[in-house]
């Protein structure tokens, strides 16, 4: 047995090698595939860990990060993002009968922000703000340490000097199939206050979580938590308010859409926030503030103005803008120019 043993560990090595050195060919090309860790969700400056998958006998492996930084030719590569941005990472996978290609997203986010539950399509933005309430109720924002598409917690770097110490759980399930909700669920290891806010990037919809000083339960559910349908919000400070435009649509429609008035206009108050959510994971747009001549479709002559512009976006991509002055604001798609086009209307 350990002969035979031997015996076919040595053929298949040699099989391996054959393989590599292009001696024998396999009868087709592999099948690329990969995975990562966080998956698909990072914040800047983390480490995402770049595993293939791909089956059918790989031999090489090229890698695009979608940040042009040069990629990687390891089979299994690690990489980190340096700005915040939605990126295409592909995988070439091949061997001696030809390749192919594996395109997935990866949405880096700042530091204090932990995006959740993108592989699913609805997105929620999770943010924190800690106090220390045995030094003068000093306050610092929490950041964010993804570990999964459904889950990551938060430390205190700003409070305890310390990045990688965890503070604050959380985790947001699909709980629609049984009650037709988002379900979010969190837990801490801290006796400081915090308030822990989700925002649903479909809606624009925030609920707030609050915790006061000292120890106490270690966390809580809320399976009320949200549906697009009709979210069950908490009420949240301030009267500034985020109205929310979808940009195209899944099956590509070429259009914005404010998710109050179902049209192309926006009408808001000074200090409001739009959030521009791209909703095609195949079709790029903008919004890029400035105006537009008429044109067919594809045509027409628009001129950016620099009041913002996001740059081209893919599904589960989000812009924002904050309108500090009273006006009429014109915005287009750069890929689209006149044929899709929007306002936004500010009042004081």
């Amino acid at each position: 047995m350990n002969f035979l043993g031997g015996l076919v560990k040595g053929v298949s090595g040699l099989v391996v090698s054959l393989l590599a050195f292009g001696i024998i060919r396999p009868d087709a090309a592999p099948t690329a595939g990969f995975s990562m860790y966080p998956d698909g969700n990072p914040v800047i400056g983390q480490t995402v860990q770049f595993t293939d998958t791909s089956t059918g006998g790989p031999t090489t492996w090229t890698w695009d990060f979608g940040d042009a930084t040069g990629g990687s030719n390891q089979q299994n590569p690690a990489h980190t993002y340096a700005a915040p941005g939605t990126y295409q990472v592909t995988l070439t996978a091949g061997n001696g009968s030809g390749s192919t290609q594996i395109v997935q997203q990866v949405v880096v986010t700042p530091l204090d922000t932990l995006q959740l539950n993108n592989k699913g399509d609805h997105p929620f933005v999770v943010k924190l703000t800690a106090t220390n309430q045995h030094n003068n109720n000093v306050q610092g924002a929490g950041q964010a340490i993804p570990q999964s598409d459904l889950f990551g917690y938060f430390s205190f770097p700003s409070l305890t000097n310390n990045p990688s110490n965890p503070e604050v759980f959380i985790k947001i399930l699909d709980g629609r199939p049984i009650n037709g909700q988002y379900w979010v669920f969190y837990g801490h290891l801290t006796d400081l206050i915090y308030d822990l806010s989700v925002t649903e990037v479909a809606t624009g919809i925030v609920k707030t979580y609050h915790k006061d000083a000292g120890a106490q339960a270690p966390g809580n559910a809320d399976t009320s938590g949200f549906v697009a349908a009709a979210p069950s919000p908490t009420p949240t400070p301030g009267s500034a308010t985020t109205w929310v435009v979808n940009v195209g649509s899944q099956a590509g429609a070429i259009a914005f859409t404010d998710v109050h008035s179902n049209n192309s206009v926006s009408t808001i108050h000074v200090g409001d926030t739009v959030q521009w959510v791209f909703q095609s994971s195949t079709m790029y747009h903008s919004t890029t503030s400035g105006t537009c001549t008429s044109g067919g479709y594809y045509g027409g002559d628009c001129t950016a103005d620099g009041n913002w512009d996001s740059g081209y976006q893919m599904s589960p991509a989000m812009y924002s803008h904050v309108f500090n002055t009273a006006g009429t604001f014109k915005y287009y798609c750069q890929a689209h120019t006149s044929s899709m086009t929007g306002s936004v209307v500010v009042l004081q």
